[in-house]
């Protein structure tokens, strides 16, 4: 999508943050791990150590097929290891995949949060391995700098991660600290 000739300002893209013809900022990296459905674990309890997890059905997308190698290779698995996750086109598919117990997955562990927190999902192993992609706010870059735009994604990366903002201002003078 081509934001100027859309009449967008900005928008919200998910990837590595080089985008021809945009300015990039990112919001935040995607902290990785794997889960899995309680079904898939049977009697097993978490966390699994990595050559359980390894023998365990993987899958992931075929925009980032290289995630579990990475994962695996953080964890210490040896690189002789056959780690072969069965690739799906869209991480709806991926998802599905492991909510019926079909499969374990790498997803970022603020996607899954709730899923773990109702019960839906468990987290496999407690190793989170921080990726390259996430999200990003971008800008055209023939736009003039706006300082609302950097306001406003100071702003949503606070809301994201929970940073500290960037700028406060104090409100005996106005004067920005």
């Amino acid at each position: 999508m081509d934001l100027e000739s859309e009449g967008f300002d900005g928008a919200l893209r998910y990837g590595t943050g080089d985008w021809p013809g945009l300015t990039s900022q990112l919001i935040y990296r995607d902290c990785v791990g794997p889960v899995a459905a309680p079904e898939l674990l049977g009697n097993m309890a978490e966390p699994l150590d990595i050559e359980t997890l390894a023998a365990l059905p993987q899958v992931t997308t075929s925009q980032w097929p290289g995630d579990w190698e990475q994962w695996f290779a953080e964890a210490g698995l040896p690189p002789d290891a056959n780690v072969s996750p069965t690739v799906y086109d869209s991480r709806a598919l991926v998802f599905d995949a492991v909510l019926s117990g079909q499969a374990m997955a790498i997803f970022d562990l603020r996607m899954t949060a709730l899923d773990e927190a109702r019960g839906r999902l468990v987290r496999l192993h407690p190793l989170t391995v921080e990726r390259p992609q996430g999200i990003h706010i971008v800008f055209p870059q023939s736009r003039l700098i706006d300082p609302r735009r950097e306001v406003f994604a100071d702003w949503l990366k606070q809301e994201a991660t929970g940073d500290e903002p960037a700028v406060r201002t104090q409100e005996s003078d106005g004067a920005v600290a």
